[in-house]
C-alpha cells in the first residue's frame, strides 16, 4: 500500500515542482572557466593565474533520470517548460474494489508518465534542479581569496527500491498472491544557501603548488520529506478488491508541514549549517608534449537542518496481519490525510504502534569527488572525474567521466563522455565562451526520443576579470 501511495506523491511533487541522472557529470566546472561552478565542486580549485576576481550572474542545472516510467516522444531540454502539464495517471487510485495497478489502458499524449511494464533488475529515479548565483570570488595577496556564494537546490529520488514492486509485476498479482519487501528509502529535499568561501595556494617549488579551501553556507530549509522501510516486510499478501494484509513492516516518515489555509505558514522552515571542503595540487611540466598536470580530491553537500514544529516525523510499527485498502485514500488532499488515515487504519489491531513527534535535525547527503587533469600546450586538456555518495541512503549515483577538451581564442569546446550509476554510458556536448557555458553530458536530451528517461542541461553566466601581468607559476 505504502509503496504506491507514497510513489504517487513523490512523482507529482518532484516533477511537478522542477525536480537530478543521479546527478549529472560535472563537466562545466573541470577547466576552471565557470568559475563558481569550479569552486562549487572543490573550493581548492586552483584558477588561471591571470585571474583576480570573478561575477557569477547565475547559472541552472537540471538534471533527471528515471526507470519506473517515461514519457513518450518528447525531449528533455523541453520539460523545464511543460512542468503543469506532467501527470502520472497510472498511478491514480481506483474506486469501487478496481485493482489500482491496473492502470489505464490508452495511448499517452502531452506530458504524461507511462509507468514501465518490465520486471526490472534496476530501478532508480534521482532527479534536481539548481540555481547557483550571484556569487562574487576575488583573489587577495599572499595566495589567500575569498568569496560569497547564493544558491537554490530542489532535489531527490528513491534509493533501493524492490523490483517487485514496480509497475510491471505489481499489476500482475492477483489475490492470494505473496511476496517479502526488502529495505528501501525515498528522499525529497529544497532549501536555499548564502556562503561564504575562503581558499589559499602555497607554493611547493618553482614548478608545484599546493591549495586548500572551504565553503561554508548557511541552509534554509524550505522543504523535507523522507520515507524508509527500515525492516523487510515478510508478508505482503494481496486481497481481493485491490488491498493487500501485511503482517509486519517499520516505516518511518518525516515530512515538513503547514497550514495551506493560513497566510502565516513560514516559507522557510529550517535553519543550518552546510559546507565544502578540499585540496588541489598543480605541477607544470617540461615534456615535450604535456604542459601540466594537476587534481584535487573535495568533500561536497554535507550538512545539517534543524526543522521545528514545521516538521512532522514519526514511524508505524506494524506487529499482526493488517488490512490495508488502496479505496479508502482515492480522494486524498494532501500528506497530513494521508498519515492521519494511516494512523487510523494502523491503530485499530492493539500489537500495532504508531508514534509521531514535532521537530527535527535533518542531514543532507554529501559526495566525494576525485579530479584529475592534464595539459597538453596551447591544443587542448583531458579532465578525468569520479565521485561516490558518501550516505547510503544518497539518491545520487557513483559516476565517473572522461572530458576532453580543445582549447581556442575565444571558445573552449568539451565533449564528455561518463558512466553513470544510474543511466550507463553518456556523450555530452559543451561550450565556454567569453562569459557563456552551456551543454549536457547527455547529447539526447536536445532530442525527441521515444522513451524519455533521463537528461540533463547546464547554463551559467560567469565575468572574469584578469590582470595585465602576472608570473607564473603553473601553467593554466
Amino acid at each position: 500500500m505504502v509503496d504506491k501511495l507514497f510513489l504517487s506523491y513523490l512523482f507529482i511533487f518532484l516533477l511537478c515542482h522542477g525536480l537530478m541522472t543521479g546527478q549529472s557529470l560535472p563537466w562545466n566546472a573541470l577547466n576552471g572557466h565557470d568559475v563558481i561552478a569550479a569552486l562549487r565542486l572543490n573550493p581548492a580549485t586552483q584558477l588561471h593565474p591571470d585571474l583576480t576576481s570573478a561575477i557569477h550572474i547565475g547559472s541552472i542545472q537540471t538534471d533527471y533520470s528515471n526507470n519506473f516510467g517515461y514519457f513518450v516522444g518528447k525531449s528533455f531540454a523541453g520539460l523545464p517548460f511543460h512542468f503543469q502539464e506532467i501527470t502520472v495517471p497510472e498511478l491514480q487510485f481506483k474506486k469501487y474494489g478496481i485493482n489500482p495497478a491496473i492502470g489505464l489502458e490508452r495511448d499517452v499524449r502531452g506530458y504524461e508518465m507511462k509507468m514501465n511494464e518490465t520486471d526490472l533488475s534496476r530501478l532508480y529515479f534521482s532527479t534536481s534542479m539548481v540555481f547557483n548565483g550571484p556569487a562574487y570570488f576575488r583573489k587577495l595577496k599572499k595566495g589567500y581569496a575569498v568569496g560569497l556564494l547564493t544558491g537554490f537546490e530542489v532535489r531527490g529520488g528513491i534509493n533501493d527500491y524492490p523490483p517487485i514492486l514496480s509497475y510491471g509485476p505489481y499489476r500482475h498479482y492477483r489475490p492470494g498472491d505473496r511476496i517479502s519487501v526488502p529495505e528501501w528509502n525515498a528522499l525529497a529535499m529544497a532549501y536555499f544557501n548564502i556562503g561564504l568561501h575562503l581558499s589559499r595556494e602555497i607554493d611547493l617549488d618553482d614548478r608545484s603548488r599546493l591549495s586548500a579551501g572551504l565553503n561554508l553556507r548557511y541552509l534554509g530549509g524550505m522543504f523535507h520529506m523522507s520515507l524508509e522501510n527500515k525492516e523487510p516486510i515478510r508478508d505482503y499478501i494481496f486481497n481481493e478488491d485491490g488491498d493487500v494484509v501485511l503482517s509486519n513492516l517499520r516505516l518511518d516518515y518525516s515530512y515538513t508541514h503547514s497550514d495551506g489555509n493560513s497566510p502565516f505558514s513560514p516559507v522557510v522552515k529550517g535553519n543550518g549549517i552546510g559546507g565544502d571542503a578540499g585540496i588541489y595540487y598543480s605541477r607544470q611540466l617540461s615534456t615535450g608534449l604535456l604542459s601540466f598536470v594537476r587534481g584535487g580530491l573535495s568533500l561536497t553537500g554535507l550538512g545539517r537542518l534543524w526543522y521545528g514544529q514545521s516538521l512532522r516525523n514519526g514511524y508505524f510499527d506494524i506487529n499482526e496481519q493488517t488490512t490495508l485498502s488502496f479505496g479508502k485514500w482515492d480522494t486524498l488532499t494532501g500528506l497530513d490525510q494521508l498519515v492521519d488515515s494511516f494512523k487510523t487504519v494502523v491503530g485499530r489491531r492493539p500489537a500495532n504502534i504508531y508514534a509521531e513527534n514535532r521537530g527535527k535535525a535533518v542531514h543532507l547527503p554529501g559526495d566525494l569527488h576525485f579530479t584529475l587533469s592534464t595539459g597538453f600546450r596551447s591544443y587542448g586538456r583531458i579532465h578525468y572525474y569520479f565521485s561516490i555518495p558518501v550516505a547510503r541512503w544518497s539518491p545520487d549515483a557513483m559516476q565517473i567521466g572522461m572530458v576532453p577538451e580543445l582549447t581556442f581564442d575565444k571558445i573552449n569546446v568539451l565533449v564528455p563522455f561518463s558512466y553513470n550509476q544510474w543511466t550507463g554510458f553518456r556523450l555530452g556536448a559543451g561550450l565556454n565562451l567569453d562569459f557563456l557555458t552551456f551543454g549536457t553530458d547527455d547529447v539526447r536530451s536536445f532530442f525527441k526520443r521515444d522513451r524519455l528517461q533521463s537528461g540533463s542541461l547546464y547554463f551559467g553566466v560567469n565575468l572574469r576579470t584578469k590582470a595585465q601581468s602576472v608570473k607564473k607559476k603553473a601553467v593554466f
